[in-house]
This record gives structure tokens, C-alpha cells and sequence, in this order.
């Protein structure tokens, strides 16, 4: 199965269809629609449910078999172990809210590497400006984050305060405008026409976030991040499942494809999504943020690892 950067730039196209919908809310119902929609984080957790959780789970899915294992082994112990580790001690020495923090910002770089590293495989040149692109990517990105959260929770109060606010804004204003210099520079260094059209896309992305933070519209932030990274994600994970057991099942979960006759895109996902609403239904909440905890920074981890050139899991994906 070929992995099309087509198809993959077509999961942008859920940014002018998000602006379309604000407009017809705009015109039509006088932003009630997007008005009624929670702006507080706290009350966003079944967004991170529905995209975030099996997305992940289905990344873990794909070591579940013995030539993965033995490959990584070394590897999976340490840093498995590494991992926990931090999840439990870090909290004694500290408090949870900087284990929340940590995750906060991985999460970010997490995304970022995911947009930006695909941008230079489909654009098959890594733009002498790239990385200067992908770290100004993350610090706009963290800096609507953390303004947003900072605000919301009342850690720092003076955000909230109208000189401040505004001064903020104008700052990320121009913060941008010297950034959309970069992007164009990295774009047009892009050996093939659809790596420039991924590197504006994902520019596109990040000024409509811009946008959306001015308005406060943090959930539609939130749900462009998730949606485009996941989706984007299930993508590889699909593609590398039918490749890797193309000749022959080499696990369950594709043994189980071949007997029901169930396609790939449809399995993956549904298998992660039972897997995530068990998860949080059956297991104790003492126990389930540990879990949750450990799955988000171990496959924060690994996706740094196992897509990168040369790696077991890479040699399944073909990219056209």
C-alpha cells in the first residue's frame, strides 16, 4: 500500500472546511453555534478521547509481534522503564502539575515534529531554513498554548488584564509575519510541487490558530491539532499494517482482518477506539492516569524512533 502525499494533504483541506463552517455560523446564526461550544479545557476531554488516546493506543498496537520485539528490545526496556520511572517519581519530588506540564509541551514538539518531518519527506529535501521553520512552528504553537491554559486556569492573573492581552497579540502579530518569511524560503526549496503545497498547508495551520487564539476560540484550536495529527497518523499506521502482513499475517489484530474480511482503515481505528472507551471505562481512576501517562510519553518517544529512515517499521512505508 503507497502512502500518497496527495491523500495526505488532502487531511489539511479540515482548515478552509472549518473556515467555511465559522462563516456560515457568522452569516447565518450569528456565531451561536461556535459560541455555545466550551472554551474551557477542562471540559474538552472527549476530544482528546476520541482523537488522542487511540491514536496512540493504535501506535503501540503495531509492536505487539516478535520481529518488533527483538529489534527493539534493548531499547523498549530502557526507555520503557525510563518512563515509568519519571511518571512516579516526579510527582514525590514535585508536584503532578509538572508531570502535566512536561506532557503539555511534549505534546506540542510531538506534533510539530510529526508536520514538519512529514513536510521534508514529501518535499524530499530538508530546506537549509527547515529547522529554523519547525522551531518557530513550535514556539508560536507553545506560546498559544500556554497563554491559553494560563489564562483559563488563573495561574497568572495578569494575563487576563486588557494591556497585557492586547500587547501579547500584537507581539504574536508580528512574531508571524517575520515566520511567514521563513515558511516561504522553506517552501520554495521543496524539490517536488506537493512539499510546497504541505509546508504552506501547515503554515496555513498555524496562522488560522493565530487567528482562533485572538477570538478565543480554543476548542476549534484544539480540534484542528488533534484532527490533522491523528488522522495523518492512522494513515501511516494503516498503510504499514497492510504492508508488514501483506504475504502473511504477523498478528493478531491481522489475522483477525484476514478472518472477518474487515479492511484496514476500518479495523486500526475501531480496534483503538474499543480499546480506548475500555480503557477509561474499566480501569480505576487511581490506575488510569498512570496508564494514559505512561502510553502518551511512550509513544511520544518511539514515534521519534521507529519512523526514521532505515528503522524495522520504516521499510513498510512507501510514499509516493
Amino acid at each position: 500500500m503507497i502512502l500518497a502525499p496527495a491523500f495526505l494533504l488532502k487531511i489539511l483541506a479540515i482548515i478552509p472546511a472549518l473556515g467555511l463552517f465559522m462563516l456560515a455560523d457568522y452569516f447565518f446564526f450569528d456565531m451561536r453555534i461556535s459560541n455555545s461550544l466550551p472554551r474551557a479545557a477542562e471540559k474538552t476531554g472527549w476530544l482528546n478521547m476520541l482523537f488522542m488516546f487511540p491514536h496512540v493506543i493504535a501506535s503501540f498496537f503495531t509492536f505487539m509481534n516478535r520481529e518488533y520485539i527483538v529489534a527493539y528490545a534493548t531499547r523498549l526496556g530502557l526507555s520503557s522503564t525510563a518512563i515509568l520511572g519519571g511518571i512516579v517519581l516526579i510527582p514525590v519530588f514535585s508536584t503532578n502539575d509538572l508531570i502535566i506540564l512536561i506532557l503539555l509541551v511534549y505534546t506540542a514538539y510531538h506534533q510539530v515534529s510529526q508536520q514538519t518531518g512529514i513536510a521534508a519527506l514529501i518535499a524530499q529535501s530538508k530546506a537549509t531554513t527547515h529547522q529554523l521553520w519547525k522551531w518557530g512552528y513550535l514556539t508560536i504553537m507553545l506560546a498559544l498554548v500556554f497563554s491559553a491554559a494560563l489564562k483559563k486556569s488563573g495561574v497568572i492573573s495578569v494575563l487576563s488584564a486588557y494591556p497585557y492581552n492586547h500587547a501579547f497579540k500584537a507581539a504574536l502579530g508580528l512574531l508571524f509575519i517575520g515566520y511567514a518569511w521563513v515558511c516561504f524560503s522553506t517552501a520554495r526549496q521543496s524539490r517536488t510541487r506537493m512539499g510546497t503545497f504541505y509546508i504552506a498547508g501547515s503554515t496555513a495551520l498555524i496562522a488560522v490558530n493565530c487567528v482562533l487564539f485572538y477570538f478565543e476560540y480554543y476548542l476549534y484550536m484544539l480540534f484542528l491539532g488533534r484532527f490533522i495529527h491523528d488522522a495523518t497518523a492512522f494513515s501511516f499506521y494503516v498503510s504499514h499494517n497492510v504492508n508488514r502482513n501483506k504475504s502473511k499475517p504477523q498478528s493478531l489484530s491481522s489475522r483477525i482482518r484476514e478472518s472477518l474480511r474487515i479492511p484496514e482503515y476500518i479495523l486500526t481505528p475501531a480496534a483503538a477506539l474499543l480499546t480506548a472507551v475500555l480503557l477509561t471505562t474499566l480501569v480505576p481512576d487511581r490506575y488510569l492516569l498512570v496508564i494514559l501517562l505512561f502510553l502518551a510519553f511512550f509513544h511520544y518517544y518511539w514515534e521519534g524512533v521507529m519512523w526514521k529512515k532505515g528503522s524495522p517499521h520504516r521499510k513498510y512505508i512507501a510514499l509516493s
